[in-house]
């Protein structure tokens, strides 16, 4: 199985869990990954679209993990590709959905604690790619961007022929510095809420 199949695989399991989630708090929902304009949708408005109660359409980019760590894999390259001259010179980089994606929400979900972070994705880029660093400029002033300040990894956990790398960032953080901050669901624990299994 190709590293994009395990993670679909992933994706898939966290799909069951919300489905149920979505239609029951927000309404209807439209997966956005397969059919002719799957790859246009995709980049523009991410994995799904969904309309809440009151009539408003929601673009949503989705991430799912296994296992929860305490932090979010901020993707900054879905394909960084410097180490190969002639790989780079026939398909340069491509960057991740951190940087992409434009999309209203992230929904990311771990799996195994069935817990559901929800981010403005506008106000995550902002607190990304605006907010003051506590690295210093070299007049001393602060320096913007604080995804900086996380360590850029290649992501190791699938073998797969692009390199992916991004951030890693402790959700604590964003909780405390992201504006709005993100909410934290449980999906499951919400359907047992409306007396369902």
């Amino acid at each position: 199985m190709s590293a994009f199949d395990q993670a679909r695989t992933v994706e898939a399991r966290s799909l069951v869990v919300l489905e149920p989630f979505l239609t029951e708090r927000h309404g209807r929902y439209v997966l956005t990954g397969k059919g002719r304009l799957a790859r246009y949708l995709q980049e523009r408005v991410g994995d799904l679209l969904f309309n809440d109660r009151a009539g408003n359409v929601w673009s949503v980019e989705l991430k799912a993990e296994q296992k929860f760590t305490g932090n979010l894999f901020l993707e900054t390259w879905s394909n960084r590709n410097f180490d190969d001259p002639v790989s780079h010179a026939e398909h340069g980089c491509t960057v991740g959905w951190l940087l992409k994606a434009t999309s209203d929400l992230l929904l990311y979900h771990f799996l195994d604690c069935d817990r559901l972070y929800a981010f403005n994705l506008l106000a995550l880029k902002r607190w990304a790619f605006t907010a003051e660093s506590v690295r210093k400029a070299e007049d001393g002033g602060k320096l913007p961007g604080r995804v900086y300040d996380f360590v850029e990894l290649v992501q190791q956990k699938y073998r797969q022929p692009n390199q992916t790398a991004g951030r890693i960032v402790p959700i604590r953080v964003l909780e405390r510095e992201c504006r709005p901050p993100p909410r934290l669901l449980h999906p499951r624990q919400l359907l047992l809420d409306l007396g369902k299994a």
